[in-house]
């Protein structure tokens, strides 16, 4: 049984061997694959971007109308804003080739007809005893693939231990209600929502309450996704709004991001802000400036969020920005710590009277260190706090 999935899994080698290979700059583009390199290495690229670089590519220097390109990516997508998807599919795929588009090498645009490919393309022909490309990889020893399956092991492990003892300090002294059994009944399952390549990394993600959206940011911009179809709208924000971190309202129509102000490259430089988006439009609206971070309680009455840049301080407010009150500030007490120690992320308990963050703390010693930090449950007036777990492995991951 197994072979045969593994078998259904292996590309047909005809196809393979009539899909052309085509290589351009630096870059070899394999239709059969459907797969992008750039000098051996993969780059990942989503399925429309990919399939209109195959369509300008195949062309070799030729015009394609935006017309060709919104009937070949969407012919049968009759509600699909067309010109917006074929905007953000030609800006990814200049930001992953690298190309400019003010001194374009690779891909120009033609001023109110469409795109062409303007450096040379040579096609060669898969031979059909070719089984793959050749790349610069090798195949792990097996003392590698024993190490790796014990860090995976390892950090699975760590990451259920986190979230057990998370569960059992909310039912301990906050007496936190038990899943139903329908809950605990429902299978689970895992879905990809996004496939950015390296080369334009997620900078901040969140699901909306009902489950029927993703809000994501990406260096490219604010984007909202059906997770059932995969249709994609980018937000319709300013030039200079850069968006770092994402919170949905409970109601699944708005959401709470920190913009990000000034060199996005040099924190201590950053201005953040928190504001309110709506995925009906309509102007962002600041809620506290000064501000990152922020978190909507489950109700959307309050939001708690951290103090600009140091991240040393936890707040919390009404959802309208007023009544700010400071709930936990970082406590400092090992004496080989060094300068630096910060709140990140944070999170609320389901009944919206709690609230769970990790401390971290830089240490001072000669060699680099991971950071010490804590696990912490604190109610929301800040007045009763509790250390979950204390290990310097808990990463900077809380949902």
């Amino acid at each position: 049984m197994l072979e045969v999935l593994r078998a259904s899994l292996r590309p047909d080698k005809r196809d393979l061997v009539a899909a052309p290979i085509y290589q351009f700059a630096d870059f070899c583009l394999d239709c059969g694959r459907f797969e992008l390199l750039r000098k051996g290495r993969p780059l990942r690229m989503e399925r429309k971007p990919m399939e209109l670089l195959i369509l300008l590519v195949a062309r070799q220097g030729q015009l394609v109308t935006r017309a060709e390109i919104a009937q070949h990516l969407w012919s049968s997508e009759v509600f699909v804003d067309t010109e917006h998807g074929i905007n953000t599919a030609i800006r990814k795929i200049r930001y992953v080739l690298r190309d400019d588009p003010d001194e374009p090498r690779i891909l120009q645009t033609v001023t109110g007809k469409g795109y062409k490919i303007v450096c040379p393309v040579e096609t060669t022909e898969r031979h059909p005893d070719i089984q793959a490309l050749p790349n610069n990889t090798t195949s792990p020893t097996p003392q590698q693939r024993r190490s790796r399956i014990h860090n995976v092991l390892l950090y699975g492990f760590l990451a259920l231990l986190v979230v057990l003892l998370a569960a059992l300090a909310f039912q301990g002294p906050f007496h936190g209600a038990p899943p139903s059994a329908a809950d605990s009944s429902r299978p689970v399952t895992e879905k990809r929502l996004t496939t950015n390549p390296p080369e334009v990394p997620l900078q901040a993600a969140a699901i909306s309450p009902d489950g029927k959206y993703v809000s994501y940011a990406d260096p490219t911009g604010l984007y909202l996704r059906q997770i059932s179809t995969g249709e994609t709208r980018r937000w319709n924000l300013p030039k200079d709004f850069v968006v770092g971190v994402c919170s949905w309202y409970p109601d699944g129509a708005h959401l709470l991001v920190t913009r990000i102000k000034g060199p996005v490259r040099e924190f201590a430089k950053w201005d953040p802000s928190l504001y309110k988006l709506s995925i009906l439009c309509g102007e962002p609206r600041e809620i506290m400036p000064n501000a990152a971070s922020g978190s909507v309680s489950p109700d959307g009455s309050r939001i708690a969020y951290l103090s600009a840049r140091t991240a040393d301080q936890l707040w919390v407010m009404r959802s309208d920005g007023t009544d700010p009150r400071k709930v936990a500030t970082v406590e400092k007490s090992a004496e080989n710590e060094a300068p630096g120690s910060w709140i990140h992320p944070v999170a609320w308990s389901p009944t919206g009277r709690h609230l769970v963050y990790i401390e971290s703390h830089n240490v001072a010693g000669p060699l680099l260190t991971y950071p010490r930090r804590t696990l912490r449950i604190i109610d929301v007036t800040g007045k009763t706090s509790k250390v979950a777990l204390a290990d310097q492995r808990i990463d900077e991951a809380l949902a």
